[in-house]
């Protein structure tokens, strides 16, 4: 199962894995719910004004927690706050004319 995924990916779930640890506080594992990784994720749009691609770094991080340490299929993420995309600001160059 863990041979498809990469080193660098392994290691950015397990970051992401042991945040959400610290967000739970150590919540045993039997009962974690889907509203505690909702949370997290909200929490993380909100309240930490992350990316959109570092929520959906963490989301990853934890579907395949729920989903292959869990054995939780069904991992529902409706009613989760999505950051939003930075705005991108772009540098016009003036050159002489």
């Amino acid at each position: 199962m863990l041979r498809k995924y990469s080193q660098k990916t392994l290691k950015s779930y397990k970051m992401w894995l042991s945040r959400f640890q610290t967000f739970t506080k150590s919540k045993p594992l039997e009962s974690l719910s889907e509203d505690d990784y909702k949370n997290y994720l909200t929490f993380l749009a909100v309240e930490k004004n992350v990316a959109a691609s570092t929520q959906n770094q963490a989301f990853n991080a934890l579907l395949f927690f729920f989903r292959h340490v869990l054995k939780k299929e069904n991992f529902n993420i409706k009613g989760v706050k999505r950051a939003k995309e930075k705005n991108m600001y772009l540098l016009f160059y003036h050159g002489k004319k």
